[in-house]
């Protein structure tokens, strides 16, 4: 039987951050959503992980509901909840190994197929820099949140403003700015970060 790319993203955030934040912070996403006080702080713990779901195959990923991740996967009800019930298990796991290394699982994003039987199997990589969010446990105690993840880079152009000019240029479906390059002490800060990760997420020397 042939395998059966599921075209969804299934993200799990279990900490109120990144694009998530930015979203209740605009009112598309509410307090009872996410199950957090309306006047809660970025970073909170959320009682319960929050689960979403974007495209996968359109020119930007994005939200969409159940009933059309279903409609545009041709995936049953029951197919649906067991890759979520998936995900979550995953996610167990890697909160389990996260914490031998003193780092906090923040949030990811990972994509499955069907094999023999229609069996939920997941695919692609996960857990890295790239698909899922780190903090740094001992800063997060002392009420920092420390970016370990992709979102390092993501923070610089927030910072310098290119991030929003690349929202208003795709909202308005017009051309889209040229992405400037990073400096050279971000380019070394983050080779740096990558291979400090590498070790606290492997327990092996880089």
């Amino acid at each position: 039987m042939e395998w059966v790319f599921v075209p969804l993203e299934v993200i799990v955030r279990h900490y109120l951050s990144g694009s998530a934040w930015r979203r209740f912070e605009r009112g598309e996403l509410t307090a009872e959503q996410l199950g957090v006080s309306p006047d809660c702080e970025y970073g909170v713990k959320l009682s319960e992980p929050f689960v979403e779901v974007t495209t996968k195959f359109e020119k930007f990923d994005r939200n969409i509901g159940r009933d059309e991740a279903l409609e545009i996967s041709n995936i049953t009800e029951d197919e649906y909840e067991a890759i979520v019930k998936a995900a979550l298990a995953v996610d167990v796991i890697i909160e389990e190994e996260a914490a031998k290394n003193g780092l906090i699982h923040v949030d990811g994003k990972k994509e499955f197929a069907l094999g023999d039987n229609r069996e939920v199997v997941l695919v692609d990589t996960f857990g890295t820099l790239d698909e899922d969010r780190w903090w740094d446990a001992e800063a997060y105690a002392n009420g920092e949140c420390i970016e370990l993840s992709k979102e390092f880079v993501r923070s610089h152009y927030i910072g310098t403003g290119h991030q929003a000019e690349l929202k208003i240029a795709r909202d308005q479906g017009g051309e889209e700015p040229p992405i400037p390059a990073l400096p050279q002490s971000v380019i070394d800060e983050t080779a740096a970060l990558y291979a400090s990760m590498y070790e606290r997420l492997t327990s092996q020397s880089f």
